[in-house]
């Protein structure tokens, strides 16, 4: 997508719309508008290859018949044979992949380009958090993204050990935010808790750390940070947990975080298909049950690499998640301490496995700081276990060429049937997280660039015809997206 102010961006969102509405009617906004963007590139790329005469679209968008009805003659230059074909098929296909249920869909304008995601950073730096360190809260996080007081009043907590006047040292804790100047601010007091007792001590502020003067219990070093505790506030030995407490009414050292759009450059990867068929089976396919053999190829070929980026892009997510939201599973263990604490019947074992499925969606939420899994994709025979759970709603059903939605578990839960996973995948649940409100949210982007087919060609050694199909698109992970998915590998639960 390309970087624009949003007057500049919603007329061209309206232009394409109107421009591919005859074709897109009926679609979602979102996806009528990367359908729309989609078809855009697609027609772009015939004229470029002179496939098809230069404003081809603004000559016929007024005359229906032109535009949709069906192709009859080989393609050529000016003819409407690949736009009659790949047309419908962008429209048939893009909306029902997998991707735009399941991770941001951001289409690309040119074979290389930018994709977008959501920052949030710290503004200044406040306890165990950093200037520009990025919200998240994550386990996995190696700079702190979460810090308990950090819009509070408060700094800490910072032990000590009393022995007599006792330093309470805060580092740069305190000064890296509130300074050095105390025209600037001002302490409203000093807590401090006996650590084996947790009660509180009483505390009174003392300017004078030496408490020569005074008479005060504790005092604040303004060029450190430092709190000194007075001899006697508690008996020597014990440890003392401190809190710094300023004033936060009419300062102007406020806690504060950032929220931005940041972006990455991508490059598109390319799919290649070539498509075959003799001149004999278009005869006898026309002749006796009136089929365009070349249409119908073209449509299962463009269909087939759809399906194909569907899994691979189940496979992206799948490889990269961490070893943290990676769990297993067995059906079939029923012990009460050590498994699923089941007495062995069916329906007590496919309940372990739900909860088991809530805890690694709940898990998902601790570690993205953003929300629980909204999505999951299984095969159909752990798609048939869900099934009989009482918090299932939907049913599996299909064609069993493409990804379903089979319906929710626990009401939130969306659950995609893959009939094409097997093997060791075939035993996963892959589970992951996808904002409701905004294209942003979401780990992984999938950028498509542009689907097109060449011109028939045929083969002089045996007159085969052959057409070839190719795309080009952009799969990403952003920063920190792997939080967003966990999977579940499952043992011994049947067939």
């Amino acid at each position: 997508m390309e970087y624009m102010n949003t007057d500049s961006k919603l007329a061209r969102e309206k232009e394409l719309l109107k421009r591919w509405d005859w074709i897109t009617e009926g679609l979602e906004y979102n996806e009528k508008l990367d359908t729309s963007m989609i078809l855009e590139n697609s027609y772009q790329q015939m004229v470029k290859e002179d496939q098809l005469e230069p404003h081809w679209l603004e000559n016929n968008i007024l005359n229906e018949d032109v535009l949709t009805e069906a192709p009859v003659v080989s393609s050529a230059v000016g003819s409407n044979v690949l736009p009659k074909i790949m047309f419908p098929v962008i429209r048939r296909v893009f909306p029902e992949l997998i991707a735009n249920k399941i991770v941001s869909v951001q289409p690309l304008t040119a074979p290389t380009g930018i994709i977008y995601y959501i920052l949030y950073q710290f503004s200044n730096s406040k306890g165990e958090i950093t200037q520009g360190n990025e919200y998240s809260a994550n386990p996995m996080q190696a700079m702190p993204g979460y810090a308990v007081f950090y819009s509070s009043e408060k700094f800490g907590p910072f032990e000590a050990t009393m022995s007599g006047l006792t330093t309470v040292s805060t580092g740069s804790t305190v000064t890296n935010f509130l300074g050095t100047d105390t025209t600037q601010f001002s302490i409203k007091r000093i807590e401090v808790y006996n650590k084996t007792t947790m009660m509180a001590v009483a505390t009174t502020l003392n300017s004078d750390k030496t408490f020569a003067t005074g008479t005060g219990n504790v005092a604040y070093e303004a060029s450190t940070g430092n709190v000194y505790l007075k001899n006697g506030l508690v008996a020597d030995g014990s440890t003392v947990v401190v809190y710094v407490v300023y004033d936060q009414e009419g300062s102007k050292k406020i806690p504060e975080m950032e929220f931005s759009i940041a972006s990455q450059s991508v490059n598109t990867t390319e799919r290649k298909v070539k498509v075959r068929w003799t001149k004999e089976s278009e005869q006898d396919m026309q002749a006796y049950h009136k089929i365009d053999v070349e249409s119908e190829l073209v449509k299962v070929t463009s269909m087939e690499m759809n399906y194909e980026i569907d899994r691979e892009i189940i496979s992206f997510i799948s490889d990269r998640v961490i070893s943290n939201l990676s769990f297993l599973h067995d059906w079939t263990n029923d012990a009460a301490g050590s498994g699923n604490n089941t007495s062995g019947n069916f329906l007590d074992r496919h309940r372990a496995l739900a909860q088991k499925i809530y805890m690694a969606q709940a898990k998902i939420a601790q570690y993205n700081r953003l929300g629980a899994a909204t999505w999951a994709v299984t095969s159909p025979q752990v798609g048939a276990l869900l099934q009989m759970l009482p918090d299932w709603k939907g049913e599996i059903a299909g064609n069993g060429a493409t990804i379903n939605s089979a319906g929710l578990l626990g009401g939130k839960l969306q659950v995609f049937i893959d009939p094409n996973r097997y093997g060791a995948s075939a035993n996963e649940i892959l589970l992951g997280y996808k904002s409701e409100q905004t294209v942003y949210g979401s780990g992984v982007v999938y950028s498509p660039y542009t689907s097109w087919m060449t011109n028939v060609i045929t083969n002089p050694d045996d007159f085969n015809s052959v057409r070839g199909m190719f795309t080009r698109y952009a799969l990403t992970m952003c920063p920190r997206g792997q939080y967003n998915y966990a999977k579940i590998s499952l043992l011994n639960y049947g067939v």
